[in-house]
């Protein structure tokens, strides 16, 4: 149990680090289990384009779609044929949808509560962490 609540307050850690270096969301979130699984990093680029809201459009919020990438990832199909593991995605990814959804709600100002966006707020902050144990325990620990 104590390596389990290690990786996982590692990863949070991770996160929140590389939000304060200026990555984006989806980025935060993606980069900080990539490295957690010993996995490339330079797949965090992926994630770029989803920030501030797909683009800055202010739309699906970062730390979901980075959420939702993690789980992919993490337990996705390699091929279409294999339809049990992308079932093994789906029920994932929608418990983290209704987490945002019933939280805050699923887009970049829900979370933020601003208008105009002027950056990560404490808001931000907060629902990343909660975003990130909430990952943690849809998907296995690093080995």
């Amino acid at each position: 149990m104590a390596e389990a609540a290690d990786w996982r307050n590692r990863v949070r850690s991770r996160a929140l680090m590389l939000f304060d270096e200026g990555a984006n969301c989806a980025e935060a979130v993606l980069r900080a289990f990539l490295e957690a699984y010993h996995l490339d990093p330079a797949l965090y680029r992926l994630a770029t384009g989803l920030g501030a809201g797909i683009g800055a459009r202010r739309d699906l919020c970062g730390l979901l779609t980075g959420s939702v990438m993690v789980l992919g990832l993490l337990n996705a199909r390699g091929e279409p044929n294999e339809v049990q593991r992308k079932r093994a995605v789906y029920g994932p990814a929608g418990r983290v949808y209704d987490w945002f959804a019933a939280r805050d709600g699923v887009h970049c100002t829900d979370v933020t509560r601003e208008q105009p966006f002027r950056g990560h707020t404490a808001s931000c902050r907060q629902t990343l962490v909660g975003a990130l144990r909430l990952v943690a325990e849809l998907v296995a620990p690093p080995e």
